[in-house]
């Protein structure tokens, strides 16, 4: 997928169907009461990035949002507000050329109905609808983490890229939210009820993470005003993480700057000067919170 392309017909729309969402409830923006069918990643044969002639250097973008009941009121405000203002924001400032996009909502997968679902890679304005029938369960279970996992098995069994097949040049994939990295290992057989991918035995984070890197640029960023990082403590949730991916590790202390940290830390990843990319923001809450993220204790985002 992810033919179209985004324009300036494209933002009209976008900021058309925004000014009525803002005069939305929860329930009549996020009316999805079950996980649509074609977003079940058990149904789901492959989800494709392809170049076209609009798209000629398409590069794969997945984010992946902790969608339990951790995150609370965020996870909403998240979906309705930052995913949405972060197609914008990706093909205003292009860190990337041509980006395709995907959004996955992330539960438990010892716990949810639905622990995992995957929009299409698309390009232009259909992101938002996708994003609107995203499934918010509000769920998880009373472990310390969610099934972030997840992600990185779907994306490196049932995702084809044009840009790692044909070029060699890695997608993203960034897991948000604000519990800790899977503490355990994924059983055979709940991967195949939920993803229909074959394993043999129990799968370590390990094992799912080095797959899904062999061709995305794995991420993950902890929003430290979720229930749990806040109980915790962010600085456990991030070490945790550090622990995984190093310095891609990344926390953001304001919901509101998510896209703002996302575009930031994807430009910093494509060789772009660090302090230039702070700066680049007008916004001073902005600058700040980007800020924190690169310059962070043991945080700075690094290639």
């Amino acid at each position: 997928m992810g033919l179209g392309k985004w324009d300036l017909n494209s933002t009209a729309m976008y900021n058309t169907k925004n000014e009525i969402r803002s005069g939305q409830s929860r329930s009549e923006v996020f009316k999805q009461r079950e996980v649509k069918q074609e977003f079940k990643p058990f149904d789901i044969t492959t989800r494709e990035s392809r170049d076209s002639e609009m798209n000629p250097l398409s590069r794969a973008i997945i984010i992946a949002l902790d969608g339990s009941g951790s995150m609370g009121m965020l996870a909403e405000d998240i979906a309705r507000n930052s995913l949405s203002r972060l197609v914008v924001s990706i093909h205003d400032l292009e860190p990337v050329k041509d980006p395709h996009i995907m959004f996955m909502s992330i539960g438990d997968i010892h716990y949810d109905r639905a622990p995992l679902q995957a929009t299409q890679f698309e390009a232009d304005v259909q992101l938002s609808d996708q994003i609107d029938n995203l499934y918010l369960e509000g769920g998880g279970g009373g472990n310390t983490f969610e099934s972030y996992d997840l992600a990185w098995i779907f994306a490196s069994n049932k995702t084809s890229i044009d840009c790692w097949e044909k070029r060699k040049e890695k997608g993203y994939l960034f897991t948000v939210g604000d519990e800790y990295p899977p503490q355990q290992d994924t059983k055979a057989s709940q991967i195949k009820d939920c993803i229909g991918v074959p394993y043999q035995g129990e799968v370590s984070p390990d094992v799912s993470l080095a797959e899904a890197q062999e061709t995305y640029e794995v991420f993950h960023i902890t929003i430290a005003e979720g229930h749990f990082a806040k109980r915790i403590g962010w600085e456990k949730v991030n070490d945790k993480w550090s622990q995984l991916l190093g310095k891609r590790a990344i926390v953001c202390h304001d919901h509101k700057y998510l896209v703002e940290v996302i575009v930031s830390a994807m430009q910093v990843n494509e060789g772009a000067d660090p302090a230039a990319v702070v700066e680049q923001w007008p916004d001073g809450g902005a600058k700040k919170t980007v800020a924190k993220a690169i310059y962070g204790i043991d945080n700075q985002v690094a290639a």
